[in-house]
């Protein structure tokens, strides 16, 4: 349902000597009321609404929610995670580039210890602990200084120089 609303919410990795899928990165823009729902410590993601899902259709700004993130556990060792992150930022680079949509904060609650690891391990900051016992992750990108994701590589760099140059364009609008 989340996806037909809006398709550009999920990313995968396939074996390529298989063609069976290893890996998935599911990612939704959210209104703005939605991520102070989840902010708060109090949301359990089981009730959301495609109502709170935008669909990438005008540009702007948007909010984005790291709903989950799955590995085949046969996969762990290997580049997938680093094949579906790559992938990740490069989505956020066209969205930018193409579309003019800028992500300028992300959210994820670490309900396991493998989501808590994995949203510390891209830069994530842990901001409070939910009333489900889980650990609630925010980053900003904008502005784009200041953010805490790691974006090492060319297309993280890209990213964050792209970001940069709108950031200070239309700075008024901060």
């Amino acid at each position: 349902e989340w996806f037909q609303h809006n398709p550009l919410t999920m990313i995968g990795a396939k074996d390529a000597a298989t063609g069976k899928l290893i890996g998935f990165f599911n990612t939704l823009p959210i209104n703005d009321d939605l991520f102070n729902k989840i902010k708060s410590g109090d949301f359990d993601d089981t009730n959301l609404c495609l109502e709170q899902i935008r669909q990438y259709d005008i540009p702007g700004f948007y909010k984005l929610y790291l709903c989950s993130f799955c590995i085949h556990p046969a996969y762990n060792t290997t580049a997938a995670f680093k094949v579906i992150y790559t992938s990740f930022v490069d989505f956020l680079l066209n969205l930018a580039t193409e579309r003019e949509i800028f992500i300028s904060d992300i959210i994820a609650d670490g309900v396991t210890l493998k989501g808590s690891s994995l949203c510390e391990s891209i830069g994530m900051s842990r901001i409070k602990l939910t009333t489900h016992n889980s650990k609630l992750y925010h980053a900003a990108l904008i502005p784009p200084e200041v953010t805490t994701l790691k974006l090492n590589n060319l297309i993280g760099r890209r990213l964050i120089s792209y970001y940069t140059k709108i950031y200070y364009e239309y700075k008024e609008l901060f």
